[in-house]
């Protein structure tokens, strides 16, 4: 078999398609202000899935038509690492510098809902809203955001690798 690609260049090609596409239907999101609505974020998921898939096909493509799945769960992983790095910093410039008003309206409904517990004062709901708003406007969330989402992906990498692997068995036949 000859010389396999670099897992490397699937990787930056899709990971950077996930990571525009993610940053531009958060803005989107944001635009239209459904930013809280949990069915249209995990909608991000199917793209990441779809782009690993995609990225899979033409690794295979490139390779003889083979993909073992430790590769296979490399690929995916670097893919989401690249994807969610790429949307982190974009989200991040974008509310740091254009458009703060999804956090705002995010920390607003924060308010609303600390507001609806008698149990605290509004000295407790002050402290915790001033956290929020200093917290939300820092890296850290964003941070996170790559660390969660890489996670997410290696574990979608390991399911979809399992099913689309094309290994070589030692006696070169497929298994």
């Amino acid at each position: 078999m000859n010389e396999l690609p670099q897992k490397r260049t699937f990787a930056i090609k899709y990971g950077a398609i996930v990571g525009v596409f993610s940053f531009g239907y958060s803005v989107l999101l944001s635009t239209l202000g459904k930013t809280q609505d949990p069915f249209l974020q995990y909608l991000n998921i199917l793209v990441i899935v779809t782009a690993t898939f995609f990225a899979y096909r033409e690794y295979k493509f490139h390779s003889g038509g083979y993909l073992n799945y430790k590769d296979g769960v490399k690929l995916g992983t670097l893919l989401s690492f690249i994807g969610a790095l790429i949307t982190g910093v974009l989200n991040y410039l974008y509310v740091k510098f254009l458009d703060d008003s999804a956090i705002m309206q995010a920390i607003e409904q924060t308010r609303v809902e600390l507001e609806k517990q008698p149990q605290l004062t509004d000295e407790q709901i002050d402290q915790a809203i001033e956290l929020s708003q200093w917290l939300a406007l820092t890296p850290i969330p964003y941070l996170l955001s790559v660390v969660l989402y890489t996670f997410l992906g290696f574990l979608l990498a390991l399911a979809i690798s399992y099913f689309m692997k094309q290994e070589v068995g030692k006696d070169g036949y497929n298994f």
